[in-house]
């Protein structure tokens, strides 16, 4: 039972911690959009894309790998805590630093490419953060291992608290003050917000992790639990080559899959969307894709933000349990986990897809042409939104059980078919920029899919039917209840009104069926 309350409390940290964030995210990207315009908005996507390969690479698997190795270590009542952290640090450091040079020179040679200077510039600004970042996420994992979540919660609130003030006001300073190249400077605001926040967030972590692993010393560590470099980047790498897979292919849709967007002609993309009007965009392609990064993806991620931390928080006590070798156990976290994972994700998808043109109306305040792009990028994007919700599950429970190199295998196949898919798509003129919304759904379909035998390989039996069945089922009849109730009893009411009492009557609805069929009842 003690098990059971750890689950519940840990998962209910970090997923508090995240509707934080993402509110806060929401509280930046939503005015900084407004400000920026879709223009700058798809240049700032541009330069981020450039920075997240080599960011992904740097800091994607450090605090799996040390919260899996921390966790292992707690169960077996190891005492060395502080030699895998300093472990950590030595090795996830050293490699921030020469992937931060490696990523300026990259940002100079591309800029040299692109004709561009902002490239360069934004990698000076960005750089910091990669080392920022691997030191925070040693500390993240450190505390997470010993199942004490509340210092990555509040880190992770406190980053995006400073980087929504700093951001914004930034933004707002150069949109007033300056009288020349204010896109680029405030390009280059919103860039230095993420470093600075980073800055303030790892000397947080530094501090609340100081005495949090008073353990004793490295003499006292077991030999058989003696944890190496080489042990912590056999787990670590292949999380960081997946992430930067990923990363890739998001940089692939900027750098390739753009200009064969550009070269189609504004007739066809407007005749695409219905005949929408474009008339004061400037470079096409970057304003739709400003539209999907800025919007469309702001969207679509409040669920998958919401329902990671409870993989997050799942990951201490299945490697536990796997180095305790209670495969029984395994199976009942696995399984609450999964279940946990399909009842917030099954009605948050269905709700952002029959309410999602309200959602962002509400939220941007967009014209009709951004909606009629938006609207179309966002529905095809759904279809696979529980699929993607379900990565972060399966991938736990594989980096619980040492399958890291599972992970990887199965991203690589993914990421191949998404930028095959995004290339061959993006220079169709009837579907041009939504080439990316597609790719994404057969990215996510692949995952779920391949996670799936990869876990009944482990001898964990996933039915999907189990884990899908009554979520879905309700989602569907309280969404249909709710729509009726939008159309006739909240027809008058203000958008963002109709919109907060139908959410309530969804949700209302939704969860007085999923209590009626016991849905969430450990079994």
């Amino acid at each position: 039972m003690k098990k059971k309350n750890t689950f519940f409390k840990a998962g209910a940290v970090l997923a508090l911690s995240g509707i934080v964030v993402k509110a806060f995210s929401a509280a930046y990207r939503i005015p900084l959009t407004r400000m920026l315009g879709a223009d700058t908005m798809g240049r700032y996507s541009a330069v981020f894309s450039l920075f997240m390969p080599f960011f992904s690479f740097a800091t994607a698997g450090i605090t799996t790998s040390v919260a899996h190795f921390t966790a292992r270590c707690r169960e077996k009542d190891c005492t060395g805590i502080n030699k895998i952290k300093n472990t950590a640090f030595g090795v996830y450091v050293l490699a921030a630093l020469i992937l931060t040079a490696a990523f300026v020179l990259f940002g100079r040679f591309y800029s040299y490419l692109q004709q561009d200077a902002i490239f360069f510039y934004g990698s000076l600004v960005l750089a910091p953060a990669i080392v920022l970042a691997a030191a925070e996420n040693v500390l993240k994992g450190t505390t997470q291992g010993q199942m004490n979540m509340l210092p990555t919660a509040w880190a992770n609130v406190l980053e995006s608290v400073f980087k929504t003030a700093l951001g914004l006001a930034g933004v707002w300073w150069v949109m007033h003050y300056l009288q020349t190249e204010k896109e680029n400077a405030a390009v280059m605001a919103c860039l230095a917000a993420i470093t600075l926040a980073g800055l303030i967030c790892t000397v947080y972590l530094f501090f609340c992790c100081r005495n949090s692993c008073g353990v004793q010393q490295a003499e006292n560590l077991k030999p058989d639990m003696a944890v190496k470099s080489a042990d912590m980047l056999k787990m670590s790498v292949p999380i960081g080559v997946s992430a930067l897979t990923i990363s890739l292919a998001g940089f692939f849709d900027t750098a390739v899959c753009l200009p064969r967007i550009d070269a189609i002609s504004y007739q066809q993309i407007a005749q695409s969307f219905d005949g929408a009007s474009f008339m004061g965009a400037g470079d096409i392609s970057m304003y739709l894709f400003g539209i999907w990064q800025g919007m469309v993806l702001s969207v679509f991620n409040l669920t998958p933000a919401v329902v990671s931390p409870v993989s997050s928080a799942s990951l201490p006590l299945i490697s536990g349990s796997w180095a305790a070798e209670d495969k029984k156990s395994v199976v009942r976290q696995s399984r609450k986990l999964f279940c946990i994972t399909s009842f917030l994700s099954v009605p948050a998808i269905v709700f952002i897809f029959c309410f999602g043109a309200d959602i962002m109306q509400l939220l941007f305040d967009i014209t009709p042409q951004q909606s009629l792009v938006a609207l179309k990028l966002l529905r095809i994007l759904c279809t696979g939104g529980v699929f993607c919700c379900f990565a972060g599950a399966f991938n736990t429970v594989l980096y619980a059980a040492g399958r890291s190199d599972k992970v990887f295998s199965i991203l690589l196949s993914a990421c191949a078919v998404k930028t095959c898919a995004s290339w061959l798509l993006c220079g169709v003129p009837q579907i041009n920029i939504k080439a990316f919304a597609v790719s994404n759904v057969c990215f996510y379909t692949i995952i779920f899919t391949r996670s799936i035998i990869a876990v009944k390989k482990l001898d964990i039996n996933v039915s999907l039917y189990d884990i899908f069945m009554f979520p879905l089922l309700s989602a569907i009849t309280a969404i249909l209840a709710a729509r009726w109730l939008y159309l006739s009893q909240f027809y008058s009411f203000t958008l963002i009104l109709r919109l907060f009492f139908t959410g309530a009557a969804f949700g209302l609805l939704y969860m007085t069926m999923i209590i009626c069929t016991g849905f969430l009842v450990d079994k």
